[in-house]
């Protein structure tokens, strides 16, 4: 604004006294300022472009500058309903409805009241947080089958999944996995990075199948049956000393049902082998053969009974001395080392034969049983020939030589005697 082209000096100055104070005008910026209010009735006209006060404002409109900004408000036709730069707030509060068409780019803290509704697509470039620590709220997302959606439930503070899932990637979980609910599991399975192998948990079986190694490093308790269908290597090398320390521990009965190698040695701790249980058919201890120890029943320091099979005979060699309880049969021949003797009883005594049926040999004759009595009255009294009933009857030396010959042929029948030569 300028007064320089009023000609009357005096109305010029009289102006600038009365207006400088209200209105000025800084010729080097183009910039005009009215200090106070500006009441406009009627049109307010731009160059020379005359429009109503109800008007579109065309270019950038700027209220206040970088750090000291103003509010603007925009009031809608309904009651309480506004658009609202809150410049203390430094944000943007919207009471009513937002329609946006096109990209919308949001930067820093976008908070909605009430329940907005978005029709479109919509990326979110950063951090999505629903709620705040301790107070959350529910987030669920539908799928194009009816009745599946993946939920996350504020109320129980987890995830709810109906549907299928599909990680691609690492997964890390904390805390506890479940599947399904009691007495109603389902599948889950593992797979290796061999062809066929696997981990099964089989729901219908309500049992672990694995199809692969398995190793298993620290305790670990089994309850229930444990099926292996393969080979079971425990890499544990520790010999033990106890049932405590030994590589595999059952505090129950162990069941071979097939064969069962021990390759070094088997200790039975305060118990024996009991085969009072078994069933019908034969159980054989079998040696190998062409071994000169192929089985030895040992103490602490000796052998007390070896068996040989070095010949075609096995041959069973028992040390020290040994006490049998009971009748002993042996079905083959009995050889006593050189200077070995035969030591009995000195109270009862001791038979060799125990009824008269039962034959008997000496150097290698045939067992005979025990001879008949025949021939073998006792001798008469006397003997000298001069008393009664001596020897020098005719009848008397018939009976001696008669019971001399049944003595004899009884040796030589034992084999205790040659007999003739």
């Amino acid at each position: 604004m300028s007064f320089n082209n009023i000609r009357n000096p005096q109305l010029r100055e009289d102006l600038v006294d009365i207006f400088g104070d209200i209105i000025s005008y800084a010729s080097d910026t183009d910039t005009l300022t009215i200090a106070g209010n500006v009441s406009i009735t009627g049109s307010l006209s731009y160059g020379s472009v005359s429009v109503p006060v109800s008007q579109s404002l065309l270019g950038t409109l700027t209220v206040g500058i970088s750090g000291t900004g103003y509010d603007v408000k925009y009031w809608g036709d309904t009651a309480g309903k506004y658009w609202l730069w809150d410049e203390s707030a430094d944000g943007v509060v919207l009471a009513g409805t937002f329609t946006q068409t096109g990209n919308m780019a949001v930067e820093g803290t976008f908070t909605l009241t009430g329940a907005p509704s978005i029709t479109g697509n919509m990326d979110i470039v950063g951090t999505l947080s629903v709620g705040v620590d301790n107070t959350g709220h529910d987030v669920k997302f539908f799928g194009a089958t009816a009745s599946k959606y993946w939920l996350w439930d504020e109320s129980e503070d987890q995830m709810v999944i109906a549907g299928s899932v599909a990680i691609t990637g690492n997964s890390q979980f904390t805390g506890t996995v479940t599947v399904g609910v009691n007495d109603t599991g389902h599948d889950v399975k593992f797979y290796g990075a061999g062809t066929g192998k696997y981990w099964l948990w089989d729901e219908s079986e309500d049992g672990v199948v694995l199809v692969g190694t398995m190793s298993i490093t620290g305790a670990t308790a089994l309850t229930g049956t444990l099926t292996a269908s393969g080979v079971t290597n425990v890499s544990c090398t520790t010999d033990a000393s106890a049932v405590g320390t030994a590589a595999l521990k059952t505090a129950g009965g162990l069941g071979v049902a097939k064969k069962a190698y021990i390759g070094t040695d088997l200790v039975l701790v305060a118990k024996g082998i009991d085969m009072s249980t078994a069933g019908t058919g034969s159980y054989d201890i079998t040696l190998k053969t062409n071994m000169a120890d192929a089985l030895s029943i040992k103490d602490s320091t000796a052998d007390i009974i070896v068996f040989a099979t070095t010949t075609g005979t096995p041959v069973v060699t028992v040390t020290p001395i040994s006490t049998f309880t009971g009748i002993v049969t042996i079905n083959g021949g009995i050889t006593m080392g050189d200077a070995k003797n035969i030591a009995v009883n000195t109270t009862t005594g001791t038979k060799i034969g125990t009824a008269t049926s039962q034959k008997l040999g000496f150097f290698n004759a045939t067992p005979v049983v025990q001879p008949a009595a025949a021939a073998q009255a006792a001798a008469p009294a006397g003997g000298t020939g001069a008393a009664e009933g001596g020897w020098d009857t005719a009848g008397h030396r018939d009976s001696a030589i008669a019971t001399i010959n049944a003595i004899r042929t009884a040796l030589v029948n034992l084999g205790i005697i040659k007999g003739e030569v």
